[in-house]
């Protein structure tokens, strides 16, 4: 391993002991955009159905848009399953483990900084981001592979990971791609997902995905909001039963993790969130984010607790006209399970 390439692992773990380094080079993600055209052809899906602007995907492609002379793409993967995860079951808590990742962005966007930094005072012209395909960039340096759910598995931390990338000038020993997918014949997490999101090996229609559905300012059908069950915000359960994360041991929280409220306007109040009947009716009432006050009045629905039905009709009188229909029915979910 070169000097330069042993001093940036170096920087990074000096932030994190919990980040992997790859490097990968800078050729174009051709196959990528092609992927991605067929799941949006298939599901009749748009750019803005998986949460980003019109032309993101085929702004990731080549590199050397960014920088013209680009050779290699670092990519930083950091541990996101730390001790508060620890029971976070969904109906237990009202949000997903992978409410965490989130959490965990910040951590990683700020190791990524520190190694940009460091390469820009060795003369290296870097951009720093998420302007490549983080997943597929970090399959070819080596960290893992993508599984039939999409999401990277790494050896050590499974699919719990916060990821970054740096393009760069620099000339940095690469990693060998990742030979193989490991799945195998196991079909888990399409069993398990209850939309049918994962609707073929190796891809997802994000207008089913729960966690893509608790995230954005969308219609959600009434046969999928039964299937949120008390999910509030996201969806483990690919994760869960997926083998190459079943024997994770939880690392200490990061003192840097955190939500980013101006990124992910839904997590504003994740932090408070807990099995705690009074939180969900203060969400339903006082969430600044409609897609949160939707949540909540789905997930009340979905409990079945007579005791919500005041703060519901309440809140129906003076809830905006998006977020009425769930909590019109929420409250007949109600009267239907008192009927039982």
């Amino acid at each position: 391993m070169s000097a330069l390439r042993e001093d940036i692992e170096a920087v990074a773990k000096s932030f994190d002991e919990h980040v992997l380094v790859g490097v990968t080079s800078a050729e174009p993600f051709i196959e990528y955009v092609e992927k991605v055209r067929v799941v949006k052809a298939e599901t009749n899906t748009v750019d803005r159905d998986f949460l980003v602007k019109n032309g993101h995907f085929e702004g990731l492609v080549d590199p050397r848009k960014r920088i013209a002379d680009a050779k290699r793409i670092i990519i930083l993967a950091i541990y996101s399953y730390d001790e508060e995860c620890l029971g976070l079951e969904a109906e237990e808590n009202l949000r997903g483990r992978i409410a965490r990742t989130y959490a965990y962005y910040p951590v990683v966007t700020t190791v990524a900084g520190k190694v940009a930094d460091f390469l820009a005072e060795k003369g290296f012209e870097n951009v720093c981001g998420q302007d490549v395909p983080l997943k597929v960039a970090a399959s070819r340096a080596g960290m893992g592979f993508q599984g039939k759910h999409t999401l990277l598995i790494t050896k050590p931390y499974g699919s719990w990971v916060a990821l970054r990338a740096i393009i760069t000038n620099a000339e940095i020993d690469l990693n060998e791609p990742y030979a193989e997918r490991e799945c195998g014949g196991c079909v888990a997490c399409l069993k398990a997902c209850p939309t049918g999101a994962i609707y073929q090996p190796f891809k997802v229609n994000p207008k089913l995905c729960i966690n893509v559905l608790t995230r954005i300012h969308r219609y959600i059908a009434p046969e999928n909001r039964v299937k949120m069950d008390a999910r509030l915000l996201g969806c483990d359960i690919c994760q869960e039963v997926c083998p190459k994360n079943r024997f994770l041991r939880p690392r200490k929280r990061s003192r840097h993790a955190g939500f980013q409220p101006q990124h992910h306007e839904s997590h504003e109040h994740l932090a408070g969130v807990k099995e705690n009947f009074p939180e969900l009716i203060s969400l339903l009432r006082m969430a600044r984010s409609p897609v949160m006050r939707r949540n909540a009045a789905i997930v009340l629905g979905n409990l079945g607790d007579p005791r919500a039905l005041p703060a519901l009709e309440e809140q129906m009188k003076k809830e905006e006209s998006s977020v009425r229909p769930y909590i019109r029915d929420a409250i007949q979910q109600i009267g239907l399970s008192g009927t039982k």
